[in-house]
């Protein structure tokens, strides 16, 4: 099984990171939001 870091300080204080993209079909556009819970390397 594997074992993830435990969360940083910094990552405790900012809570989870959150990326906004837009998807392109033909003239139309979805936007999309992704939201991980996964610590982070600065």
């Amino acid at each position: 099984m594997r074992k993830f870091p435990k969360p940083t300080k910094q990552g405790i204080d900012e809570g989870p990171q959150k990326v906004s993209f837009q998807i392109a079909n033909g003239n139309a556009r979805q936007t999309c939001v992704l939201q991980t819970a996964i610590p982070t390397k600065v």
